[in-house]
């Protein structure tokens, strides 16, 4: 395969991460690398990203990103950690100014703007008490020693009905819980996504609601010798047409007993 070839699959990975508008090969790289290096640092502060836009125009560059705090003490007992919305956004500083800003040095940019959008504003604080009340019965079973998990996946549960992030930072959270499950929870699992979507679209009274769920997932379910597939559907999805609101989303999740992939279709 040749390095045009090459170029040209690189881009297509991150079209929907990013936006690159430049025809020149070491700029697209360079931000790239930036955009992986934010990240990285942004998640060493408890801070997941999503909807991610980096382009230069008129000798500025634009970096346009929706940030995801996460909670780092709960408490069972207090519950009060939902009302906390966090409105400022600390440790940015310090994360732009090491050594994240020197990729865009060499091409002479003057003026960096950066567009940072809160995704904790818009989590429904009575949505989630909802989703806890019918989903605290696989805190046995799912989120040992991951009460914070458990909180986290429930705002963005809520974000996902009121149509602010997208399937595969959706699909990121999924991985999360069954990354680190022992293979005997498999099965739950399983039984836990079927209750989670048939109440996600029981939700009919929200502006985006969720008419239909189809997932599949596939791997070496209890450490068997050969790997299996389990696909299920809720509601209607109907993938024949074009003019649905139907978003798709894939990923890999590394575990100790294999890798296993996850496929995620939604009508909004």
């Amino acid at each position: 395969m040749s390095n045009t070839a090459n170029l040209n699959t690189v881009r297509k990975d991150y079209k929907s991460l990013s936006s690159f508008q430049s025809p020149e090969t070491k700029l697209f790289f360079k931000n790239t690398v930036f955009l992986n290096n934010f990240q990285k640092a942004l998640e060493l502060k408890n801070i997941d990203t999503t909807n991610f836009y980096c382009y230069s125009s008129n000798n500025i560059v634009h970096l346009n990103v929706s940030v995801f705090f996460r909670i780092k003490k709960s408490n069972k007992l207090k519950l009060n950690i939902f009302n906390s919305k966090i409105k400022t956004f600390t440790n940015f500083k310090n994360i732009l100014t090491d050594n994240i800003l020197n990729y865009f040095f060499y091409n002479k940019n003057n003026i960096i703007l950066f567009k940072i959008f809160n995704l904790n504003r818009f989590v429904n604080i009575s949505l989630v008490k909802i989703l806890y009340n019918k989903l605290k019965k696989f805190l046995t079973l799912l989120f040992i020693r991951r009460f914070n998990l458990f909180i986290d996946f429930l705002k963005i549960n809520s974000l996902l009905l009121r149509g602010k992030i997208s399937s595969h930072f959706y699909l990121i959270y999924l991985g999360l819980i069954f990354k680190f499950l022992l293979k005997r929870k498999h099965t739950v699992f399983i039984l836990f996504l079927k209750y989670l979507f048939k109440l996600l679209i029981s939700f009919t009274k929200i502006n985006n609601p969720i008419k239909g769920v189809k997932f599949i997932l596939s791997g070496r379910f209890q450490s068997k010798m050969r790997a299996s597939v389990v696909k299920f559907i809720e509601g209607s999805v109907p993938l024949q047409t074009i003019k649905l609101n139907i978003k798709y989303s894939k990923l890999h999740v590394f575990t100790m007993y294999g890798v296993f992939g996850f496929k995620l279709w939604l009508n909004n």
